[in-house]
């Protein structure tokens, strides 16, 4: 689509901006002692830290860390923010795409939001493989209940 324009043309459509973003969880000990108010033996702390669990939450993150408020924009804990899942149902016959975007400072709901969900129709094309489903109480289909219902033998 964007194929035919040059490059002076391209910038004049497109929004651009300078940023940089810290993922604490893979971040070296040097880059996560260059946040203001961080020291190195903090930094090392961090990382050892997350190499038992990997930080989900910033409010734990400011908690544990002097980290100041203002760096919150600055720092990630996923390596992005945003992206699409494909889900195959053999029920339907299609495919159902979901964008979805992480809101970690959102209060009240999941540390995600989905964006818009699209039923793809199935084409005679192959799909991609798909691994079957284990027979797993985790993945039974549920009732109004909340209770997993077991298939007919």
């Amino acid at each position: 689509m964007l194929a035919g324009l040059d490059d002076a043309a391209l910038l004049g459509l497109l929004t651009t901006g300078r940023s940089a973003t810290l993922n604490v969880n893979t971040a070296p000990v040097e880059a996560l002692a260059l946040i203001p108010g961080m020291t190195r033996a903090e930094a090392e702390r961090m990382a050892a830290l997350r190499r038992q669990a990997p930080f989900v939450s910033t409010w734990a993150l400011q908690g544990a860390f002097p980290i100041a408020p203002f760096m919150l924009e600055a720092l990630t804990l996923f390596p992005n923010q945003s992206g699409n899942l494909i889900l195959w149902d053999r029920r339907f016959g299609g495919k159902k795409l979901m964008h979805w975007r992480l809101t970690p400072l959102a209060s009240g709901g999941p540390p995600w939001q989905i964006d818009y969900e699209a039923i793809l129709p199935r084409d005679n094309q192959s799909d991609d493989a798909v691994a079957e489903a284990p027979a797993t109480p985790l993945l039974a289909p549920q009732d109004a209940a909340g209770k997993g219902i077991q298939p007919a033998p």
